[in-house]
């Protein structure tokens, strides 16, 4: 639990990376080549376009909520796509706002699912329910990834109605000038969709905010110095008389259309994009090509399942992954392995 104003930075720096890379975005380079470009990728920031909307969109929600005579406006969910890091975004956006705010934030500190389902609501309760050093001083309750407050089974959704509930009632007690909370929470499109059907969670976030996807001059700005760094010559199918300039500006706008404006997509594309050209006895280049995805295989039914099952937890043990499906756990664990 944290109370102090004091932002946990240490939490957040032992989050995973903000850039995962596959392992065979970059077969096709030699290997010296290939862990520096992979090292520079891992170590890009956040978008500053996506830490400034977030900044923004939880300062405006804030001070509204701060400033109204009900302070009804308690919550606001940031969703992202599922497969970009949302909490180390928020980390990146908060942590100057809060500090020059000075804050009070009370930080679900969960780096993964408790292992244990049936606990999750106990444990949310010990993290979130006790009580402030100074109750009458404003304070940020940040859930950064909702998804692991939940399983999609029987029991796994008690920890959702807990804080659905905990919501209501702080909206209670600052109608009354007791103990102010603004919730803050971050999730996944999938996860938003899916505890919208099953249980109103739109109903209970007074405000959401959709990031926003990238624009290619945004990836462009974002890229630019790893093409510069290694000298990555960028070769569009189009007509060779074209500016270099042009060629860029055409990769990046292809970039952003085929990944969909998501950073972590377009990484992957980036690099996957990426090639070594030698001539003759001279030293190679690195020459980017027109992105594409690449091929998908064909998927079955149960397929898709498990697909969507780790779309909407994110990671998920092979047990908690075979209680979510609702099937045996040798049958899950045959079909992960196929």
């Amino acid at each position: 639990m944290q109370q102090s104003a004091q932002f946990p930075f240490s939490w957040f720096n032992s989050s995973p990376k903000i850039n995962p890379v596959a392992q065979t975005a970059t077969d096709n380079l030699p290997e010296s080549i290939r862990q520096k470009l992979i090292q520079a990728v891992q170590s890009l920031p956040p978008h500053p376009d996506s830490v400034a909307s977030i900044q923004s969109t939880v300062e405006s929600a804030f001070d509204h909520w701060l400033t109204s005579p009900t302070r009804e406006a308690n919550s606001l969910a940031i969703i992202s796509s599922p497969v970009t890091p949302v909490a180390l975004i928020l980390a990146e956006s908060l942590v100057q706002w809060l500090e020059e705010k000075d804050i009070g934030v009370r930080l679900l500190a969960w780096n993964t699912r408790p292992a244990e389902i049936n606990t999750i609501t106990s444990k949310l309760k010990h993290y979130l329910n006790s009580s402030q050093e100074n109750p009458d001083n404003p304070e940020i309750v940040l859930i950064p990834n909702l998804s692991y407050c939940f399983l999609r089974s029987l029991e796994g959704l008690d920890g959702i109605d807990y804080l659905q509930r905990l919501i209501l009632r702080d909206r209670a007690l600052t109608e009354e000038n007791h103990t102010p909370r603004f919730w803050l929470i971050g999730l996944d499109q999938v996860t938003w969709h899916y505890l919208n059907a099953v249980s109103h969670f739109d109903a209970y976030c007074s405000e959401s905010f959709c990031l926003p996807p990238l624009e290619g001059k945004q990836l462009r700005s974002w890229l630019n110095h790893i093409v510069k760094e290694f000298a990555i010559e960028i070769k569009t199918l189009t007509l060779k008389e074209q500016a270099k300039e042009e060629q860029e500006n055409i990769f990046f706008t292809d970039l952003a259309r085929v990944s969909q404006g998501i950073s972590t997509v377009a990484v992957e594309v980036f690099l996957q994009s990426i090639g070594y050209q030698t001539i003759e006895e001279e030293e190679g280049i690195l020459v980017a090509k027109s992105p594409s995805l690449p091929p998908l295989p064909q998927l079955e039914m149960s397929d898709r399942y498990i697909l969507y099952s780790f779309l909407l937890h994110g990671d998920l043990t092979l047990f908690a992954l075979a209680e979510s499906l609702g099937d045996d756990l040798s049958q899950v664990q045959a079909r992960v392995e196929i």
